[in-house]
């Protein structure tokens, strides 16, 4: 199911019912748009037509209503799974920044010390 399509279905059950000038105008669409994805979805059962003297609006179905949800579970684990990756690759970060960190420690103790060469740490240079 299209984005669009499934923000008709959140708007059918928010307003309860819908009719394609209030989707073209919450959805910033044009009216003939919003009555192509009404046609899609009354098709696929989601949607069904609703009666009323002044215009012609839908109501969400129940098959409407299984497709929504089912569509925000596939949302949902799609970001789980993205959080789950940028969970993975912060605590890499983390621990690079940790073994970063100890390297330049170890190093400083080692300047401090006196490190490897007698000239705390800094070897003579021969210069030309």
């Amino acid at each position: 199911m299209s984005p669009n399509e499934l923000k008709i279905l959140r708007l059918a059950h928010e307003l309860k019912l819908v009719d394609k000038a209030t989707i073209a105008r919450k959805m910033g669409i044009s009216t003939g748009y919003a009555q192509c994805l009404l046609n899609f979805l009354i098709r696929h059962d989601c949607l069904e037509p609703v009666s009323l003297p002044s215009k012609n609006a839908y109501v969400l179905t129940e098959e409407g209503w299984l497709c929504f949800l089912e569509s925000l579970l596939q949302l949902r684990a799609q970001l789980q799974r993205k959080i789950d990756w940028l969970t993975e690759q912060r605590d890499k970060v983390n621990e690079k920044i940790a073994k970063l960190s100890a390297g330049k420690s170890d190093e400083t103790e080692a300047a401090e010390v006196g490190g490897p060469g007698t000239d705390g740490g800094c070897s003579s240079v021969e210069v030309w």
